[in-house]
């Protein structure tokens, strides 16, 4: 492993765990922060600049949201949620379809050359019996590879 992924497992262990409520929680009321447009101290505002750590001490600390539920969530907190849809389907749908696609052509490429050979008193099916999961291994194996290859093309 990497020196930054080791760095990442070990500080994970010093993390305390949290519920799902409360992360979600804490993620909407520090998005809420930073929708809020700045307020200026002459005003009577906190001065803090929204999303940093003085706005979150300023407006309060998320303890207290224990007691969060799922209708707590209004129309405006949808958004944020799903700000990082759009990268990861651009990042997941390459690698599926070409992960797929490799996969069946390559498995029907395969049993079809073991089938018309004639050797097996029944004909050989994918994930079927010790040839056809040795197909499926080996074509999934390619297909992950040539996945891989086309979705994350630097690594």
């Amino acid at each position: 492993a990497t020196p930054f992924e080791m760095i990442r497992v070990q500080s994970m262990g010093k993390v305390e765990a949290q519920g799902w409520t409360t992360v979600l929680a804490d993620y909407l009321a520090e998005k809420r922060i930073t929708r809020e447009p700045p307020r200026s101290t002459f005003r009577g505002g906190t001065g803090a600049v929204p999303g940093t750590a003085s706005a979150v001490a300023a407006a309060g600390s998320t303890e207290h949201q224990d007691d969060f539920r799922l209708q707590d969530i209004n129309k405006d907190d949808l958004k944020p949620l799903f700000s990082g849809f759009a990268p990861i389907v651009s990042r997941e749908l390459p690698f599926a379809i070409t992960k797929f696609l490799v996969f069946d052509l390559l498995a029907k490429a395969i049993m079809s050359l073991l089938n018309s050979q004639g050797s097996f008193a029944d004909p050989v099916q994918v994930g079927v019996g010790p040839i056809g999961l040795a197909v499926s291994a080996i074509a999934g194996a390619v297909a992950g590879i040539a996945g891989a290859v086309i979705s994350h093309p630097a690594d």
